[in-house]
């Protein structure tokens, strides 16, 4: 087996070992750290939050967009989410998206991930990598904004969303009633 099938075999299996059900209480051990971005005078920082491999070279980069939830990036399974990629040899950053986190949609959230986006990828510092996008829940509505300027295409590998869709009603019926149709 050529040494990049190998790495790739390797990447796969620690990242399918770790978000697994059968693994459900551990988090893989990575280097974490947060900054702060300034993405507004008037307003405060954004907590952008970055994982990456310990003791193992970084393969990619992921930008993971939480969903509409007060805990954010700081939700248990968004910090096991960016550990297990991280794990598997991933760049990860994560923002705080501080309407979300306020439970609120707001034409903010567009700029704030998109200063976000802008931080993460020049922090990243592979210039040869472009980032992959994984968006969780209402993640997607600012996602898939960002997605289509062309400033940030050529940053951008793919782009992967999980859940919501921009279905309002379905969504809302959720968010107050806990019932799902």
């Amino acid at each position: 087996m050529k040494s990049k099938n190998v790495a790739d075999f390797l990447s796969t299996y620690r990242l399918v070992r770790w978000i697994g059900p059968w693994n459900a209480t551990e988090t893989p051990v990575v280097k974490s750290w947060s900054e702060r971005v300034q993405w507004n005078s008037d307003e405060p920082p954004i907590e952008l939050q970055f994982f990456i491999p310990h003791k193992r070279n970084i393969r990619g980069a992921v930008f993971l967009v939480h969903g509409f939830h007060y805990q954010g990036a700081d939700h248990p399974s968004m910090q096991r989410l960016a550990a297990a990629l991280a794990n598997a040899g991933f760049f990860v950053s994560c923002p705080n998206i501080p309407d979300f986190l306020s439970l609120r949609i707001t034409p903010n959230v567009f700029l704030q991930l998109e200063k976000c986006f802008e931080y993460a990828t020049r922090l990243q510092q592979y210039p040869n990598v472009k980032t992959s996008i994984l968006s969780i829940s209402l993640g997607c509505l600012p996602t898939f904004e960002l997605l289509q300027k062309v400033e940030f295409q050529a940053k951008v590998s793919g782009a992967i969303t999980f859940g919501a869709y921009l279905e309002w009603r379905s969504m809302l019926t959720y968010l107050l009633s806990s019932e799902e149709k």
